[in-house]
């Protein structure tokens, strides 16, 4: 587990090294030091870069290697899983005028892994066609149990078989893809989504931070990756296509010789 941690003037959570101290006041008695372990800890004056860098980009990797991959924000709300995610600003409109977010970084590298320059897959003709996508995005939001499709164009219920989880070499059902063909475009995306949930939290009166959010990137690749399959974790490629690379595939699943890997985002709706 990665932590980022938020602290103030008035914080009663202290960070050192890779271990977190929260001091629990009692009305009846003298306060108490509880101390917490992780793998990694971030302050929250460290840049999202070196936090990608260091923390998430091993992630990214395992995806071009043949992995899924899964980056879960947790934390109460206010506690900077927004910003953490998306960069300070969460509008369209402001994304490109500050620093990105994991998750913008995240789509930076992924896409340098399986695109060249111009948008045009360095192994595109061994997909059979140049023109087919490599990279596809779905975003959701759940709040009270119902599912909302994030690129849809306005805010919208999706079906309840969104919520099903996606067969090996497709995606989910009932939700829009977008079938990115340059990095602009999923970058562009991924805004438009963002204001979708500022849209859905205005709607019902809420702050976003009270919104769960899933965000699947999926990547397409020739069988086997291009990245080896094992990429030092002793983790083999897992996501081979239809469980067995013996269909016809299409536009929505993975076909013979095909290889579809995830990163998926997720955001925990925060408490008081």
């Amino acid at each position: 587990a990665v932590v980022r941690v938020r602290v103030g003037a008035e914080s009663d959570l202290f960070a050192t090294g890779n271990k977190v101290a929260l001091v629990v006041q009692r009305a009846s008695a003298a306060p108490e030091t509880r101390s917490f372990e992780f793998d990694q800890v971030f302050s929250a004056d460290v840049p999202l870069a070196q936090v990608h860098a260091q923390a998430i980009a091993p992630l990214c990797a395992s995806v071009l290697a043949g992995q899924h991959a899964l980056l879960l924000a947790v934390g109460e709300k206010g506690s900077g899983k927004g910003t953490t995610l998306s960069g300070p600003g969460l509008l369209p409109e402001s994304l490109s005028e500050n620093p990105p977010g994991l998750v913008q970084l995240s789509l930076r590298q992924l896409w340098a892994g399986t695109a060249l320059e111009g948008g045009a897959s360095p192994r595109a003709s061994e997909l059979g066609s140049v023109g087919r996508w490599h990279i596809a995005m779905q975003h959701m939001a759940l709040y009270h149990e119902r599912p909302y499709d994030l690129l849809a164009g306005r805010v919208q219920i999706a079906p309840s078989s969104s919520l099903e989880a996606p067969a090996p070499g497709a995606m989910a059902k009932g939700l829009v893809a977008v079938k990115a063909s340059s990095l602009g475009e999923l970058l562009s995306a991924y805004a438009r989504s963002l204001g979708a949930l500022h849209a859905l939290a205005a709607e019902h009166g809420i702050e976003e931070s009270a919104i769960t959010t899933l965000c699947t990137f999926t990547v397409r690749q020739p069988w086997p990756p291009s990245a080896a399959d094992d990429d030092g974790t002793g983790l083999q490629a897992n996501a081979l296509s239809n469980g067995g690379r013996g269909s016809a595939g299409g536009e929505d699943t993975a076909g013979e010789l095909e290889l579809w890997s995830r990163l998926t985002v997720g955001r925990i709706g925060g408490w008081e």
